[in-house]
């Protein structure tokens, strides 16, 4: 092949992976803003209405959405294997801090994850469509309040938590999407929790989202269409010679 029409073929084919490549992101609807400085038990008990942790949110006007992934901060006194319950629920109120997770239950999964081999050391874990498939294919609603709660932990973990708020703000701590509110952090379906009654107000380290194509890198679109379309041609005519 002579050196002009490789130096095309090559120039096409770099063209063709540049506009149709793209890597995965995340796109995250809810997640606390500040540092962690304390922590809350994940219950043991099954009961949704006196055994939960937990936050209401308010989708956006641009729905509907489907979640592509949890993740929970963790800390625990133990290593080895352990699980808690994860449910989506509908929300008692719209009302800022009055929401709890009510009777309905949209999906739940049962999450299992391991404890690192040091005790009480801050983790994370994440779960995907892999992990929590009926979460993961629940349709979210748009402008629709919801609440998602753990509970019904196998052992001893303990769900991140940044205390030391003022009444009346947590809801703000939270960084949020696509027009996603959270209206409410509760514990043991108690609304406005308050890791110190009336003093210190809390929100909750567990964030949720979706996936997202990243952006492609330049040139995109009509460009680089124009650009395979002249690299094209010349090939043609190189051809025809």
């Amino acid at each position: 092949m002579p050196t002009r029409t490789r130096s095309i073929c090559s120039s096409l084919a770099a063209l063709l992976c540049l506009v149709s490549s793209a890597s995965a992101a995340l796109t995250t609807w809810v997640e606390p803003s500040d540092a962690a400085n304390g922590s809350s038990t994940i219950p043991t008990g099954t009961t949704y209405n006196t055994s939960n942790l937990g936050i209401v949110f308010k989708t956006g006007s641009s729905g509907t959405f489907s979640m592509d992934w949890l993740r929970f901060s963790l800390t625990s006194g133990g290593t080895g294997s352990a699980s808690f319950n994860v449910e989506l629920r509908n929300a008692t109120s719209e009302i800022p801090y009055e929401g709890v997770a009510g009777t309905t239950l949209y999906a739940s999964d049962t999450l299992t994850f391991s404890r690192p081999v040091t005790t009480n050391t801050p983790f994370d874990v994440s779960f995907t469509e892999a992990e929590a498939p009926n979460l993961m294919t629940f349709t979210l609603q748009p402008n629709t309040a919801y609440a998602l709660m753990i509970n019904s932990a196998s052992t001893s973990v303990a769900l991140r938590r940044t205390q030391g708020y003022a009444n009346g703000i947590t809801n703000d701590k939270y960084t949020v999407s696509d027009g996603f509110a959270v209206l409410d952090t509760f514990r043991n379906n108690a609304p406005n929790f308050a890791p110190v009654a009336n003093t210190s107000y809390a929100t909750f380290h567990m964030a949720f989202g979706a996936n997202a194509p990243s952006a492609v890198p330049e040139p995109a679109g009509a460009g680089a269409v124009l650009l395979l379309g002249s690299a094209g041609m010349a090939l043609v005519r190189r051809r025809k010679r």
